[in-house]
């Protein structure tokens, strides 16, 4: 298992699992990391995100968040929190906080030169 969904709150009468998921919180189990896969599942085709949290999300690069801004604008998103370490650019957090507009508060730590995506 790659990790644990610590806590979520969904809208009600939701069909597809994940679909109306509005609040998000992912910690990886000791010693590991959210992969891309997991960051893609979760986030591919969530419209009605509002609360963003993942810890350890090295899987969250320029890459892909190029690839989920096609199917996701993030245009509820209000707060977004990228924990002890993030694949994120400094490019990739400004497209990500440029697309969502409703952004009231974000924390993504350091962006250092390793965090470059290729």
């Amino acid at each position: 298992q790659w990790f644990t969904i610590l806590s979520t709150s969904v809208g009600r009468g939701s069909k597809k699992q994940f679909f109306k998921l509005r609040y998000l919180r992912l910690r990886p189990r000791v010693n590991r990391r959210v992969p891309p896969e997991a960051c893609e599942l979760l986030l591919t085709n969530r419209q009605c995100l509002k609360h963003l949290e993942f810890f350890c999300c090295y899987g969250l690069t320029d890459t892909l968040v190029n690839k989920l801004l096609k199917t996701n604008k993030f245009t509820q998103l209000r707060n977004l929190l990228l924990r002890h370490g993030h694949g994120l650019s400094s490019k990739g957090i400004l497209q990500l906080t440029r697309a969502a507009q409703n952004l009231r508060s974000w924390d993504v730590g350091m962006i250092t030169s390793n965090h470059i995506d290729t």
